[in-house]
C-alpha cells in the first residue's frame, strides 16, 4: 500500500513537471472575388502554383481546389461558383501566424 501512494505521488509530481507538446496550428483564411467562373478560378490556382513558387508542392486536386504544402506550412485554395463570377477562398497553415498570414496575403494578391 505504501509503495502505491509513493509511486501515485512520483507519477504525480513528474507530470505537473512534464509540459506536454504545444505546437498550434494558426490558420489563416482570406477570399477574393473572381471575375471568372470555378474552372478559372481552379486554373488560375493551378498557374499561381506551377509558375510563382518554387517552394510550393501541390498534394491534392480536385475540380475546385488545390491543396499543398510551402517549407513547414499547408494551404488550400477553394473555388466556389458566385453568381456569373466566382470567389477564391484560401487557408494557410503554419505554427506562426505571421507566416500564416504574409504568404496567405501573397497567394490572395497573385489568385
Amino acid at each position: 500500500m505504501k509503495l502505491r501512494q509513493t509511486t501515485t505521488v512520483l507519477a504525480l509530481t513528474l507530470f505537473s513537471f512534464v509540459q506536454p507538446a504545444s505546437a498550434l496550428i494558426e490558420i489563416w483564411s482570406g477570399h477574393k472575388e473572381l471575375n471568372t467562373n470555378v474552372d478559372g478560378c481552379v486554373g488560375r490556382a493551378e498557374r499561381l502554383i506551377q509558375s510563382q513558387f518554387d517552394n510550393l508542392v501541390e498534394v491534392g486536386r480536385g475540380d475546385f481546389h488545390r491543396t499543398g504544402y510551402f517549407q513547414d506550412g499547408s494551404y488550400r485554395i477553394v473555388c466556389f461558383a458566385n453568381g456569373s463570377g466566382s470567389t477564391g477562398v484560401i487557408f494557410v497553415a503554419h505554427e506562426d501566424l505571421d507566416v500564416a498570414t504574409q504568404f496567405g496575403e501573397i497567394l490572395l494578391n497573385e489568385l
